[in-house]
Parts: structure tokens; sequence; C-alpha cells
């Protein structure tokens, strides 16, 4: 996904830079509960010092403005980081979760028996009743990720999503099929994915990194 870029003094346009985190620990995560668009977790306890350990790692870098899922273990994710950096922030419901309807809050083994049952494991086309498919939440993060890459050309920017919504969020900024690359943009919780737009071409420097939670 191809964008324009600011020049700086020297006449060389500035890279846009993504910094790309998950959200922290939750207990949902912990207990292996369907957690999507509908459920309003919190961060665990230990979701909650995940968050300190992000925040000091995420203020080594000049991040110039933020980007979040409107839900509060995104939104208490990167608090620590606001507060210490002051960098604005934008909250959106286009970052938020895939809606795994009538199986949001239920165990996991619930929805994957109802995939295995229906013969859907890999079909990312399906739709759980009342939500919605991964094209879909592709086709919603998309659509934000253009608007973004538009508006803060140049800059560095801050993005905290979900597990579906970061997948989806990398396979469109590098143009690729969910059928052959799911698995490889997949993140851990309170990660950081560092993504470098150079002549319109998108550049991974670090991926799914977990270093600063050690």
């Amino acid at each position: 996904m191809a964008t324009q870029r600011k020049a700086d003094s020297s006449g060389k346009e500035s890279p846009t830079v993504l910094i790309i985190t998950r959200h922290v620990l939750t207990d949902y995560n912990k207990n292996k509960i369907v957690q999507g668009s509908r459920s309003n977790t919190k961060p665990s306890v230990e979701g909650t010092e995940q968050a300190k350990m992000l925040s000091k790692e995420l203020l080594k870098y000049k991040i110039d403005v933020a980007y979040s899922s409107d839900l509060d273990r995104c939104r208490l994710t990167i608090e620590p980081f606001l507060k210490e950096s002051k960098v604005p922030v934008h909250y959106t419901k286009e970052l938020r979760e895939r809606n795994y309807g009538i199986f949001d809050g239920a165990p996991a083994e619930d929805y994957t028996k109802w995939k295995n049952d229906n013969n859907i494991q890999e079909n990312f086309t399906v739709a759980p009743p009342e939500g919605e498919s991964f094209k879909d939440i592709k086709k919603r993060v998309a659509k934000i990720l253009t608007s973004i890459l538009e508006k803060e050309k140049g800059k560095t920017i801050l993005i905290c999503g979900h597990n579906a919504s970061d997948v989806a969020l990398l396979l469109a900024l590098f143009n690729q099929k969910e059928e052959e690359h799911y698995k490889e943009y997949m993140l851990s919780n309170a990660s950081i994915t560092i993504v470098e737009i150079v002549n319109g071409k998108p550049k991974v420097k670090v991926m799914n990194s977990t270093k600063h939670l050690k």
C-alpha cells in the first residue's frame, strides 16, 4: 500500500514509520475465551505490568501520533506511554478486533468446534453467526490504514490493535493474501513491530519483538 511522504530540508522525503503493537494480556487470553469486538475486556494483572514495560520501550522512539482501537484493553495498553509522552491519540472503532458474533465471550473450544463441524477451519470468507469474516475485518482495517497513511505521511505512528486487526493491517500493508501469509503476521501480546515505508514500499525493521517484556 503506497503513500506519499513529506520532504525534509534537504529535499529528501521523510519515511513513514509504523510502530504496531497488540494489546497486553487479558484474563480472556489466559483462559482461552473468544475475545472479539463485543468483549470490552481490561488487562490482567500481568497485562498491567506489560503495559508499563511496553511504555518504557515506546518512549525510546520519537512517536508523533497514536491510533488505537477504542476498546479498553487497547486504551489501557498505551495509557502509561501516553501519560509520559503526551503524544496525541485517536481512538477508533475501525481498529477493533474481529466481531465473533455469538461466540464472543464463549470458550475458544466452542468456536473451534463450530469451525470443524462446518469444515471452515481455513475459510477466511465465512463469518460466524452475527459476526464478521476475516475478509470483512481486513476490508475495514485497510480503509482506515489508507486514511492514516495519507493524513500522517512522513510521521512515526503508533498503532495499537488486536490479534486479527493487526494481522489484517499487515496483510493489507504488504498486499498479501491471508490464505498464504496469515500466520506470518500473528503478533504476541504487547509486542512491537516496526515497518518503515520508503518510496511507497513497506519494509519490516522489527517483527513481533517482546524483548522489552523480559
